[in-house]
């Protein structure tokens, strides 16, 4: 040992290959004073010093560029604030500009940590290992913290696809609100914490842990949201609010920084209470329309002025740095919305095209439909069409079941529409509307009759009383002579 480290009790090898151990011995004394705490974090200065200057690498040249564990050598139990001052020590020194840089750069050691190492027994030791998983489970985290946050939304898109039933059963909004709860929770949490002074700055690890719970949340009600439009309209008349949630996954993946982070979270925040407001009014009030949409926007506004104020509460002076932004970000995102509903590009939550058909004659039969349908190509199964032949003066039936929620009644309308080849556009041929009413899991069923149609391609788009897209039928027909093989088939 050379003088230069002539204070570094001993070094060695580490627990792993790329890890070097300095051992710093402190003499516990009855109660720690204030200059005990500071003699202490003085030789914790210095080890590092010798580290970044290279003397440390001078006397023990296989300890370049590994990770540095400098241990505090403690007889006994460590006091509180020995402990405090060892585990913060870290943080403290990685604000300084020159160790910062020198550690930036890797030329004499990939990282330094600090520990503090005491006398237990071999039973404490061992029953220490399990938190030291968890301490590198943790630090493996930190270091993909980002891209853990896209998987947790990703996970939390899965898990909602196979769980959501009903948007009127009790268990769907329980998870909603539970959801809401614990993003906003955690939001508002890691705000708090953040809003503290700089000695009292969280650990990276609660940052990590605030960061995958607050994402998740997100991602499970953002991934709910999706299913319920998912299911209430095709993807041509959905495809805004996917293009919005890819961009939600791009600007997570991107807005690195704090405040830009948190902005992100509470702006992704509001459209989720906006989003679940648009789903709970109608079925709550058992009406669908500009009314309930209207009055959703609204409570959604209100209650988001609410968390507003607490998270004002929580942390004013970081809030009122990031409020303007807020605030335009919601305005914007709820005229978005609005202007999806007004042009009809949102599909008409809470209804939900459940099954939907192009058959040869449909009849109703006590509980069930038996129809009759013309078997098709394999190439359907790629998006090809079906072609259905039909003789002259034959006719062709659309059948389509719509779920609504319990208590709901309301109009669906059928549009048969022929694709003219001439004026290179669709002409509607037939409008059939009638009424449904809601409870039934598999939907109301209905179905319409187009008679002779001309050969050709058609689509029926199935709306509600006031055009808002919930699916479409696409076919082509071909008159001459009638289908081969017609196949029955009974519609529940």
């Amino acid at each position: 040992m050379t003088e230069d480290i002539a204070f570094v009790e001993h070094t060695g090898p580490g627990r792993t290959p790329d890890e070097w151990r300095v051992a710093l011995a402190a003499e516990p004394p009855p109660k720690v004073s204030g200059e005990r705490l500071a003699a202490i974090e003085m030789r914790l200065y210095r080890a590092v010093d010798a580290v970044v200057d290279g003397r440390l690498a001078e006397v023990n040249p296989e300890s370049r560029g590994k990770k540095i564990v400098v241990s505090l050598e403690w007889r006994g139990r460590p006091p509180a604030d020995v402990v405090h001052l060892v585990s913060d020590f870290g943080r403290a020194l990685r604000r300084i500009p020159r160790y910062r840089e020198a550690l930036a750069s890797g030329r004499f050691a990939s990282d330094i940590v600090f520990e503090i190492q005491t006398d237990r027994s071999r039973f404490a030791r061992m029953a220490a290992m399990p938190i030291e998983r968890i301490r590198s489970v943790v630090s493996l985290a930190q270091t993909y913290e980002r891209h853990l946050s896209v998987a947790s939304m990703v996970g939390g898109f899965a898990f909602d696809s196979y769980t959501f039933g009903r948007i009127d059963h009790a268990s769907t909004h329980i998870v909603f609100l539970s959801y809401l709860a614990v993003g906003g929770g955690a939001i508002a949490t890691s705000h708090r914490l953040e809003s503290r002074g700089a000695d009292r700055q969280p650990s990276q690890r609660t940052r990590t842990i605030l960061t995958a719970v607050t994402q998740f949340a997100l991602g499970c009600l953002l991934s709910g949201f999706c299913v319920f439009y998912l299911r209430s309209a095709s993807l041509w008349a959905s495809w805004p609010y996917l293009l919005l949630l890819a961009a939600i996954f791009v600007g997570n993946e991107f807005f690195k920084k704090y405040t830009t982070r948190f902005t992100l979270s509470v702006l992704l925040y509001f459209f989720s209470l906006l989003s679940y407001a648009i789903l709970v009014i109608p079925v709550l009030l058992a009406v669908i329309g500009t009314g309930p949409f209207i009055l959703a926007s609204l409570a959604a506004l209100g209650v988001f002025l609410i968390y507003a104020y607490v998270l004002d509460r929580l942390g004013h002076e970081r809030f009122r740095g990031v409020r303007l932004p807020i605030m335009a970000g919601v305005l914007a995102i709820a005229a978005m919305v609005n202007a999806f509903y007004f042009l009809k590009i949102l599909p008409p939550l809470p209804l939900a095209l459940a099954d939907a058909g192009v058959y040869h004659t449909v009849k109703k039969d006590g509980a069930v439909y038996d129809a009759v349908y013309e078997p098709q190509s394999w190439t359907t199964y790629l998006g090809t069409p079906p072609l259905e032949h039909i003789a002259p003066g034959d006719k062709l039936y659309l059948y389509a079941a719509v779920f609504a929620p319990a208590r709901i009644t309301t109009t669906i309308v059928h549009r048969w529409e022929w694709f003219d080849p001439l004026k290179r556009k669709w002409l509607l041929k037939s409008r059939v509307a009638f009424t449904i009413h809601g409870g039934r899991d598999a939907g109301y069923r209905g179905y319409s009759i187009k008679s002779e149609p001309k050969p050709g391609d058609w689509r029926v788009n199935i709306t509600t009383g006031d055009g808002r897209p919930l699916g479409r039928v696409r076919f082509a027909v071909a008159v001459g002579t009638a289908a081969d093989t017609l196949q029955p088939v009974v519609l529940n």
